[in-house]
């Protein structure tokens, strides 16, 4: 039974809440991507311009440059973190439905609009969701959480991939998205009828006064201490110790 007590940490709402979390980070990622380019390729949109169609997921890799802004506003629901939560997953669920209302041979720039901006909200919601779980883990629940939210994320891309396709065969695109968006919309509703977890012990962290405070603050590691790379996870270093 001893050999069991390990497994015991994935039974904390801490480490729980990571496996939705991860599933709405990673549901939109092939929505932008791989199935629309499938979408775009069935309707008869020449390869080139599905090719091109690759930049759209660019804000993933940019994420970094307005992670620091993510941080240092609140919005004034929820607290810190789980407000920029929710607005994200609601927003990002909306760009899904609007994303899949448009046709990709009769308007490819209203097409190419909404999927850079589905994967612009859901790199910001990638943001807030490694700093909530930066800082709601206790160090001996990051390996457990961590495990649980690429699971999540895997999950996510397996509906919004493999799972949408065959769906693709039965109901239209517009009905796949729409289905998308609802199975992000479902996990939104049960993750928020509850408060917070928070480690106990832990003070709640006070958001930065500045990105140039994090930027130059010796407590953060001078590799990270540039304002494009001060991220929220940074942000919270500073703000944990004051």
């Amino acid at each position: 039974m001893a050999r069991l007590r390990p497994l015991g940490v994935f039974g904390s709402p801490r480490v729980a809440v990571q496996l939705p979390l991860g599933f709405a980070s990673g549901l939109p990622y092939l929505l932008s991507g791989a199935t629309l380019g499938t979408w775009m390729t069935v309707r008869g949109v020449a390869l080139p311009t599905v090719g091109f169609f690759a930049w759209a997921t660019l804000p993933y890799s940019l994420k970094f440059v307005w992670a620091p802004l993510v941080d240092r506003f609140q919005l004034p629901l929820l607290g810190r973190r789980r407000g920029w939560l929710l607005v994200l997953q609601l927003v990002v669920a909306a760009a899904i439905v609007a994303l899949g209302s448009v046709d990709p041979r009769a308007d490819l720039a209203a097409l190419a609009v909404l999927a850079t901006a589905l994967a612009f909200f859901s790199a910001s919601l990638d943001i807030v969701v490694d700093a909530y779980r930066a800082d709601t883990l206790r160090p001996d629940e990051r390996a457990a959480g961590s495990a649980l939210y690429i699971l999540g994320y895997r999950l996510g891309m397996l509906l919004a991939g493999a799972v949408a396709l065959v769906l693709a065969d039965r109901v239209s695109w517009r009905t796949v998205y729409v289905i998308m968006a609802l199975a992000l919309a479902v996990g939104v509703a049960r993750r928020w009828r509850r408060p917070s977890p928070r480690p106990p012990g832990r003070r709640a962290r006070s958001r930065p006064r500045s990105g140039r405070r994090c930027a130059t603050s010796p407590r953060v590691p001078a590799s990270r201490r540039s304002w494009p790379s001060c991220s929220c996870s940074a942000s919270a270093a500073c703000s944990s110790t004051r």
